[in-house]
């Protein structure tokens, strides 16, 4: 009988949404919902390891080794995490559709020391964002899947 492994892959990530980076940050686009969600730093690391099919050991590792604080309870924050990325769509119900799994995640080296903040997205409406953030807004006109600038 095959012993059942304790460690959690991360889900897949939702492969409708269309992704911007934005200095440290990420912005993804749900055309489906008409909405945009902001990824910090943190909740960008999950994404970015889910598309690689890292499990959530690996995601707590690499917290570790990003933003040298081996006291902080990331396993708790990237749990949490989880269950609002799932909530929120950013991460599919099923893990069916997986992108090809690479074997590590490209970290890029930064010029100042990270302060750790727990994941956190926040959903900020189509409307809204071509109001406030009208060059976020219009990237997605460009992009190569429809957005609510193709539209207009």
């Amino acid at each position: 009988m095959a012993k059942k492994s304790n460690v959690s892959a991360l889900p897949a990530p939702n492969l409708a949404l269309k992704e911007s980076e934005v200095g440290d940050q990420i912005l993804l686009y749900d055309p489906v919902e008409d909405q945009f969600h902001a990824l910090n730093l943190a909740a960008k690391l999950i994404w970015d390891l889910s598309k690689i099919q890292a499990d959530e050991a690996t995601a707590t590792k690499t917290f570790v080794q990003f933003f040298g604080d081996a006291d902080a309870d990331f396993a708790k924050d990237i749990s949490a995490a989880i269950k609002e990325l799932r909530k929120l769509g950013i991460f599919q119900k099923a893990a069916s559709l997986r992108v090809s799994p690479q074997t590590t995640l490209r970290l890029k080296p930064h010029a100042h020391p990270l302060q750790y903040e727990p994941p956190r997205v926040i959903t900020y409406t189509s409307d809204w964002m071509k109001k406030n953030h009208p060059s976020a807004f219009l990237s997605v006109k460009f992009s190569d899947r429809w957005g609510p600038a193709c539209d207009e």
